[in-house]
């Protein structure tokens, strides 16, 4: 298994031919990438009113990675500007993480309903 995700890494562009380890700017960038594949299929799905409040969480959490392997992928050493914008992705980032753990303690209070009725 490591030695496929290491394959797809390398045609991904993530590894330089040769290089033991991923680039980690283009390893961000590689697996943005991949959070945004699998985030627009997830906003999808919430899209639909009858979805539940796990795959609107999921959505949301796939959203606040994408935007937190966004700043990743800018660099460890970046600009006056590149900090100014990372702060504020992180602070959406935030936002969507917080919002994911809103959607699942939502599914959390529901079932708690349930906890007492085997009893």
């Amino acid at each position: 298994m490591s030695a496929a995700h290491r394959e797809q890494l390398r045609s991904g562009g993530a590894m330089d031919p040769g290089a033991a380890d991923p680039n980690p700017q283009k390893l961000a960038a590689f697996l943005r990438w991949q959070a945004l594949r699998v985030a627009g299929p997830l906003r999808e799905i919430a899209q639909d009113s009858a979805t539940g409040p796990i795959p609107v969480a999921a959505a949301h959490a796939a959203e606040g990675l994408h935007r937190l392997l966004g700043v990743i992928a800018a660099g460890q050493v970046p600009s006056v500007e590149k900090v100014e914008q990372s702060a504020g992705e992180m602070r959406q980032a935030r936002q969507c993480l917080q919002n994911a753990i809103a959607n699942v303690d939502i599914l959390l209070e529901m079932l708690a309903v349930f906890d007492g009725l085997d009893d």
